[in-house]
């Protein structure tokens, strides 16, 4: 087999993996994870070259929570291509699941020697610092982020969730309002602009929001959707009732911040979870 000959067979076999690849990647965004991994393992066995197949096997064995063998994965895929910031975040984010934190900030720092304008590296920067408790830090890289790119939609949230952390309810409250701006369908997080208003005082704008809120046709496609919508339904309604009780007995004026806060537990940080690309056809998507 001459050379020409040779390239040729190399063309077709790199096209059939990418064939199989692109149909795994079908499989994946339907949330079909294990068929999703048995196509990208067949890719690879095709063409064990084929970084992306390597990276999307990775991001399916992190789905199912084999950090060691999505380890190994991802790093085949940087030894094939080291270029890809998607694989640099993927490792940092198995670490931080494994609870090394430390680790895990070092592969979200080279992002930024590869990339020093990533939104994603400042994003993962800062998810790490507030999974260390230092907010402030977390902050700077949040609004670091949406700096870059103003429309990263999750870091409104988290930024929110680090000022809630300092007691800072006016910085929570302008940082939540911004992130339901963007997902008004995301219920649990309407639920927490709506104490915000509270914590805030600002009484009477929550408790029009509120009944607002209380109108929304939900759609419910499935038993589990309309179970949702009931209990989001169910929460309204107890917000409104505290609300007026609220305006009954302090009146809307904004001072009444301070006697909820006092009547109130203090807020406790969430618990964070973050989910791998799974489902992300473009892997340098940000």
């Amino acid at each position: 087999m001459d050379e020409n000959q040779n390239k040729a067979g190399l063309g077709i076999t790199a096209s059939a993996a990418v064939s199989v690849f692109v149909e795994g990647n079908k499989l994946l965004t339907q949330g079909d994870v294990d068929g999703a991994l048995a196509l990208f393992r067949k890719a690879i066995q095709i063409d064990p070259k084929l970084a992306i197949a390597h990276h999307q096997a990775g991001v399916c064995l992190v789905d199912k929570k084999d950090y060691d063998g999505a380890l190994r994965e991802l790093n085949l895929a940087l030894e094939l291509d080291s270029t890809n910031l998607d694989t640099y975040s993927e490792i940092g984010f198995v670490l931080r699941m494994k609870g090394d934190l430390d680790e895990a900030m070092k592969w979200f720092k080279k992002m930024l020697e590869i990339d020093s304008n990533s939104a994603k590296a400042y994003y993962e920067l800062g998810f790490t610092l507030f999974d260390r408790k230092e907010f402030r830090g977390a902050i700077e890289n949040y609004k670091k982020c949406v700096e870059l790119k103003p429309d990263y939609v999750n870091a409104y949230a988290e930024l929110s969730d680090c000022f809630r952390a300092l007691g800072d309810v006016k910085g929570a409250f302008s940082c939540m309002k911004k992130y339901v701006e963007f997902r008004p369908d995301d219920l649990e997080y309407q639920l927490v602009l709506l104490d915000l208003y509270r914590k805030n005082g600002l009484l009477g704008d929550g408790l029009e929001y509120a009944k607002n809120l209380s109108q929304l046709k939900l759609p419910a496609r499935t038993e589990k959707e309309l179970k949702r919508n009931e209990l989001f339904q169910k929460k309204i309604a107890t917000m409104i009732k505290m609300l007026e009780l609220d305006i009954k007995y302090f009146g809307e004026t904004k001072v009444v911040s301070e006697k909820i806060a006092q009547s109130d537990e203090t807020l406790k940080t969430w618990q964070h979870t973050k989910k791998s690309n799974l489902g992300k056809s473009i892997t340098n998507e940000e």
